[in-house]
């Protein structure tokens, strides 16, 4: 299982708590029990959206 979180805010002067989120739901699913079976988990950490560039006219 991998666990990944997504920064989106755009548009706001000022940071929400929704930014938040991602480490919110971590701190919540460590807590849960084990399963009895062996389970890989990574946490390939947190990723902020950006803006994508325009792609240059090859003619």
């Amino acid at each position: 299982m991998a666990l990944f979180g997504v920064l989106d805010d755009p548009g706001h002067a000022r940071p929400r708590p929704c930014v938040k989120a991602p480490d919110a739901i971590r701190a919540e699913l460590y807590q849960l029990f084990q399963p009895a079976s062996p389970v890989s988990v990574v946490d390939l950490g947190t990723f902020m959206r950006v803006p994508l560039l325009p792609i240059p006219s090859m003619q």
